[in-house]
């Protein structure tokens, strides 16, 4: 699958890649996410105001992202100030699970962005599951739900997608 990037103007200074954007007040601009917005993208590299930014769609994958503080591994993730990610709050916005660690604030962090399972989109119904082995177990949602597993250890092992009654791996 391609990666899919676009040029914006950036609303602010953005001081560095691995950024999670939003659309700025125009849809020629993008601005950092906060701890309440929806990220539409993930930045390239820094720039200041004004300035073009390439802006890689954010999309189902593992992206590097800076993280504002401490997150485990396994843990979910939302949107922080700065346009940095934090450990999700149970009634947060999730937008994926931290396949990497981070300790402090300014650490990258591996980050599998899973859209469809995000709290954002909760009118999908669709659950994502991140697993250190192959699924092999049904997922336990109700019937017309889709569920997803990405399947990673140290690596990206796989990407699975239940169709109803066995796990189906992507390819």
């Amino acid at each position: 699958m391609a990666t899919t990037v676009f040029t914006r103007y950036a609303s602010v200074a953005i001081p560095a890649q691995g950024l999670l954007l939003k659309q700025g007040a125009s849809s020629d601009y993008a601005d950092l996410c906060g701890v309440n917005d929806t990220p539409i993208a993930v930045s390239s590299h820094a720039c200041a105001a004004n300035y073009a930014q390439t802006c890689v769609a954010l999309d189902a994958k593992i992206f590097t992202l800076t993280a504002s503080g401490p997150i485990s591994f396994g843990d979910d993730v939302a949107c922080a100030a700065n346009g940095k990610v934090a450990t999700a709050i149970p009634s947060g916005a999730k937008i994926g699970r931290a396949v990497s660690e981070a300790s402090e604030d300014g650490d990258e962090i591996a980050v599998a962005v899973a859209p469809s399972a995000s709290a954002v989109y909760t009118s999908s119904g669709a659950e994502c599951l991140i697993s250190a082995a192959a699924p092999t177990a049904a997922p336990g949602v109700a019937s017309g739900t889709s569920a997803f597993c990405i399947h990673y250890d140290t690596a990206f092992r796989g990407f699975y997608f239940w169709n109803g009654t066995s796990w189906e791996q992507m390819v």
